[in-house]
């Protein structure tokens, strides 16, 4: 079964797996596609995001993480990536 969980320190080698090819391809994100994995994941799993995890049997299949675009009232912001 297929479950959306609070990303953690734990899920940072299967996030930096799934989101680091579509970094580097430069299409999607306007980030450095040289960027680390480091960066990569202090980017995705910065403090001001929400991030999960879609896991099935353990192995996370995708992220996304969910952040405010702007302060106060208003629409939020989310990225999603999958393997």
């Amino acid at each position: 079964m297929l479950s959306l969980r609070n990303a953690g320190p734990r899920h940072a080698p299967q996030i930096a797996a799934i989101i680091l090819p579509t970094i580097r391809e430069g299409a999607t994100y306007a980030r450095d596609p040289d960027m680390s994995e480091a960066e990569a994941l202090a980017y995705w799993m910065a403090p001001d995001k929400e991030t999960f995890v879609a896991e099935q049997d353990g192995t996370a299949l995708g992220t996304c993480y969910l952040r405010a675009n702007q302060a106060g009232g208003g629409s939020g912001t989310s990225a999603i990536a999958a393997t």
